[in-house]
């Protein structure tokens, strides 16, 4: 949905400014294209870079637990115990599931992990695959609104209704995810897109203004 949302507003606002600078339906086309190769591929490197940056975090404080369980694990088993002080069990409590929690290394690790950094084993999916769906989502997002420019050439209020379109339907269907009620997830994302529609509009005449 991130994706899809980024590569519709990111066309629809270029599409919007450039058609005021560019009178070829063509040559607005192929430039449309690549600005939406780009966006992709810059879309997918940075979902691929803070994937692979969280899952090397990840790692690296994965070991320093290891460490610390093995060196210091008087130092651990408080910290565990501080854990269990803050649900507010009592000290019997807190005692006994300590002494459950510690009996067990790869369930002790686990613990910490998740209670200190709130990281379980899913962090690490492998980060190709969430610049993979990112760039493909933005394209998937953004290859719609080339269909204005290809039937009826320069038209940017088909393109503005077009983007509206998909950004309402975007953010109606972002609910499943937010708890948000549909409609009004749609309108939001349709509020946010149509803002910068119009100053999508301005840059374009202030640009125009300025080739002379």
């Amino acid at each position: 949905i991130f994706g899809a949302n980024d590569g519709i507003i990111t066309t629809v606002a270029f599409l919007i400014a450039t058609m005021h600078a560019i009178s070829d339906s063509a040559t607005l086309l192929w430039i449309t294209l690549i600005e939406i190769i780009a966006g992709a591929l810059s879309m997918g490197a940075g979902a691929f870079m803070a994937k692979r940056s969280e899952s090397l975090f990840f790692r690296n404080e994965l070991n320093r637990e290891k460490y610390e369980m093995e060196y210091s694990p008087a130092q651990e088993i408080a910290e565990v115990k501080d854990f269990f002080e803050n649900y507010g069990f009592t000290p019997e409590e807190r005692d006994m599931a300590t002494q459950r929690i510690t009996a067990n290394k790869d369930k002790w690790l686990q613990f910490m992990m998740k209670e200190e950094f709130g990281f379980h084993q899913h962090t690490f999916d492998p980060a190709w695959i969430s610049g993979l769906l990112m760039g493909t989502s933005f394209i998937v997002g953004s290859l719609p609104l080339l269909i204005p420019v290809l039937w009826w050439g320069h038209t940017p209020e088909t393109v503005a209704v077009l983007g509206a379109t998909l950004l309402f339907i975007v953010g109606w269907s972002r609910y499943q995810f937010t708890n948000q009620k549909p409609l009004w997830a749609g309108i939001e994302n349709l509020a946010l897109g149509v803002a910068i529609m119009g100053l999508s509009e301005l840059l374009g005449r202030w640009a125009r203004h300025l080739m002379g």
